[in-house]
């Protein structure tokens, strides 16, 4: 039953979703912007600006760009990372987003208290067992739109590899870079349906948490984390040093180690959290070894599209793969509910 739930799952999104980011960039390069999103420019403007990083970095430094981004159109190319629409879309957007979560959170609990009563221990058990959920899963949430942006899609978020002064959301302008809106919330439509479908299709984790409230849950998660980022962004970058290197785990000094210090020096680290740094090191090093030395594939030509959306289905297969581990983890500590049970029966 759980393989197939699983295969089912990866089946419907997985194809899906990295065609729902790759084709409105090139829709948008094609008829609107003819550097909207350019891996041409991407590169240039990273290699240019901090060579020494792009040298080392385990997939930029073999890629060759051509001439078609000219300092003309490299110019033009960085000053559009600071984009008013972009960064006014995500503000409301993710305000609505944030609202409907708050709701159906609300309205589940409220749901399940007039069916079967209140117990204590019994829903501490519930919400620890939801948060743990809600907080890894948001990490590679997050993970995967930050490997989509350098990586997988080159985005526009890649200036902040350029220039560190320059975070993807800038929270001082109220900007936004190219891409980073259109990868950010694909990745929430994607993951929330995912775990949607992973916990109503199981009738053990259906028996023991209601869908709704881990997917709304995840996304104030994301939510919380995107600002505390954005708030404390600057003072990583002036605070880093390598001894902190040392520092307690998930505390602002060893965020701030891995990312300024390991991830802007050698591309590693796409989080900081210690468990789940190494699926997306793994992956980095598999694309670039793969993209550049076994396939040899060109930048930005029709053979690098289908590899990207190719490896980014293998890389939500994986993500997937430790959400359903994660999900049955937490069911083992959580307690059985009459209303999840019922919700399962009618499901299967």
């Amino acid at each position: 039953m759980a393989h197939k739930t699983l295969s089912s799952t990866f089946i419907q999104t997985l194809i899906f979703k990295p065609l729902a980011i790759l084709i409105p960039i090139l829709c948008v390069r094609q008829f609107f912007d003819p550097i909207y999103c350019s891996p041409q420019c991407a590169i240039r403007l990273v290699n240019e600006s901090d060579p020494r990083a792009f040298s080392v970095h385990p997939y930029w430094k073999d890629l060759i760009y051509d001439s078609s981004c000219t300092p003309e159109l490299l110019s033009t190319y960085r000053n559009a990372q600071f984009s008013l629409f972009e960064g006014w879309l995500q503000t409301n957007l993710t305000m609505t987003w944030n609202i409907l979560s708050i709701i159906i959170i609300l309205y589940s609990i409220f749901n399940t208290i007039k069916k079967e009563g209140f117990n204590f221990l019994n829903a501490f058990r519930s919400i620890l067992g939801v948060i743990f959920i809600s907080f890894f899963s948001g990490t590679l949430l997050m993970m995967h739109t930050h490997f989509e942006q350098d990586i997988t899609f080159l985005t526009g978020a890649i200036i902040h590899h350029a220039e560190e002064s320059s975070p993807a959301m800038n929270l001082k302008k109220s900007t936004m870079s190219q891409g980073y809106l259109l990868c950010g919330f694909v990745n929430r439509f994607f993951y929330s349906y995912c775990i949607y479908h992973l916990i109503t299709k199981s009738k053990n984790l259906s028996a023991k948490m209601n869908p709704l409230v881990v997917v709304g849950l995840l996304n104030l998660t994301v939510w919380y984390a995107v600002n505390m980022v954005k708030h404390n962004h600057p003072w990583y970058h002036e605070v880093a040093t390598p001894e902190m290197k040392s520092s307690r785990w998930y505390s602002q000094e060893s965020r701030a180690y891995h990312h300024v210090i390991l991830h802007h020096d050698t591309g590693e680290s796409f989080s900081g959290d210690p468990f789940l740094d190494p699926v997306f090191d793994y992956q980095l090093y598999a694309f670039g070894y793969l993209h550049n030395k076994v396939f040899g594939i060109e930048l930005g030509s029709p053979a690098h599209h289908a590899f990207n959306t190719v490896f980014d289905i293998g890389s939500g297969l994986i993500c997937n793969a430790i959400i359903f581990g994660l999900l049955h983890t937490a069911a083992l500590f959580m307690p059985t509910g009459t209303t999840s049970s019922t919700k399962k029966d009618k499901a299967n």
